[in-house]
């Protein structure tokens, strides 16, 4: 279940007119088509949306099977929202391991993240403004201490499409 505070942000009234940039492709795409019904914008915005649904289920199945520790790809593919994924250890722990506190880089860190980021561009597609949205998770998990490896394993089970750009 959603906290309360999650749902007093959902509930907060946007001024009308403001779109997040992560939302300003989709915001065109969707005004354009209504205003002008061309069939072309029509078919950018439902690929588009197809995309975004893609992208949530995949990494909500990666969050499951990697970042979370269920082994069983058939239980990670139940249908779930990301709202159902709540694990103290990846939604709490924040990107900067103890020892960053005195300014240090941390190469394991980085590579980690670096090897994650590649692994999906490489195994499953180019990054896009929306599915960056995930590179907070990917940072996460390295901060947790999931290995690289188990996250890549996990792409290449649930990346079932070919590598293209959107």
């Amino acid at each position: 279940a959603p906290s309360e505070q999650q749902q007093q942000e959902e509930e907060e009234e946007v001024p009308e007119g403001v779109v997040s940039s992560r939302e300003a492709k989709m915001a065109f795409l969707l005004n354009a088509q209504a205003h002008q019904g061309l069939t072309s914008l029509n078919k950018e915005y439902l690929a588009e949306r197809e995309e975004r649904e893609f992208v949530d289920e995949l990494m909500a199945k990666v969050l499951a099977t990697a970042g979370l520790g269920i082994s069983s790809v058939e239980e990670a593919s139940a249908p779930q929202g990301l709202a159902h994924i709540h694990v103290p250890k990846l939604c709490h722990t924040k990107p900067a391991p103890p020892h960053w506190t005195r300014g240090a880089y941390d190469p394991e860190y980085f590579a980690c993240l670096t090897g994650i980021i590649d692994a999906y561009q490489s195994i499953c597609r180019p990054l896009t403004g929306y599915s960056m949205r995930y590179t907070k998770a990917f940072s996460d998990m390295c901060a947790s201490g999931v290995s690289v490896e188990k996250v890549q394993a996990a792409f290449r089970a649930f990346c079932d499409r070919p590598v293209q750009a959107f």
